[in-house]
């Protein structure tokens, strides 16, 4: 593959805008291989786009009932008390299927978008674009970052007596949307591993009496393998205030 030039990266982020609609044969191709999506000679230009949209993360539509199913089925579910130090957590990062809440939403076009087939959002470096004029089912740290979208328009007027002047301020969604609730069948899922651990935290009188083994285990679900490192010269009672206090958790607040 011959390396992209800044033109052709700026042409390949418009196609992906577009979602890759009305491409022709060849620009599909360019596309594929910019991207790195392997395809048959013999597949034809709708799979192909079909490809692409699938390996910039398009989203365009809701998940399936199968999909939900299997999603509910893979998440820990919780005891009595809530989830415990023995159960596995959903996956809920942005690798792979999100296994957390979702929210069914549907975005709607403005001016400046009308020529797009979806909106891109961003969560930790991952991008999804999200279709307009559809119901969708994000998953909850998408749509965290769409209600977070936020323009502030600042207008200037004079009072009624002309002697001063009134500043204003707009604030409205960069997308409108239309907020339809949490997608039936993950309405009890975690929205983030840091709610899990909460969770985890109540269950378990936050964390006292706790092995080390399981408070490593902990801090390896919020900052991933580095915690073998971070916690080597670390007492059991440092990490677990350092647990408590990453998840917002005071138990010296009512001492």
């Amino acid at each position: 593959m011959t390396q992209p030039t800044d033109n052709d990266k700026k042409q390949l982020l418009e196609w992906m805008r577009a979602g890759f609609a009305d491409l022709e044969r060849d620009d599909l191709k360019k596309a594929a291989e910019m991207l790195s999506v392997e395809y048959a000679p013999t597949t034809n230009n709708e799979t192909l786009r079909k490809k692409l949209r699938e390996a910039i993360g398009t989203v365009e539509g809701t998940l399936p009932p199968p999909s939900v199913e299997a999603i509910a089925a893979a998440a820990p579910k919780p005891a009595a008390a809530g989830f415990t130090l023995s159960s596995t957590p959903p996956n809920l990062g942005p690798s792979g299927r999100w296994g957390g809440r979702y929210r069914r939403v549907r975005l709607s076009k403005t001016d400046y978008y009308q020529n797009f087939v979806g909106f891109p959002i961003s969560w930790e470096g991952q991008i999804k674009y999200f279709h307009f004029d559809t119901e969708l089912d994000m998953p909850w740290p998408y749509y965290e970052a769409l209600r977070n979208m936020i323009e502030i328009q600042v207008s200037k007027d004079l009072s009624a007596d002309g002697r001063s002047v009134i500043t204003k301020e707009t604030r409205r969604p960069v997308i409108p949307f239309s907020d339809l609730g949490d997608t039936p069948g993950t309405e009890g899922l975690p929205c983030s591993m840091i709610e899990y651990v909460q969770e985890v935290a109540k269950s378990s009188s936050h964390f006292a009496g706790a092995t080390r083994r399981d408070l490593v285990r902990v801090m390896r679900w919020l900052h991933g393998p580095q915690t073998n490192v971070t916690t080597k010269e670390m007492s059991d009672e440092e990490i677990r205030d350092e647990l408590l206090t990453f998840i917002g958790v005071d138990i010296y607040a009512d001492a």
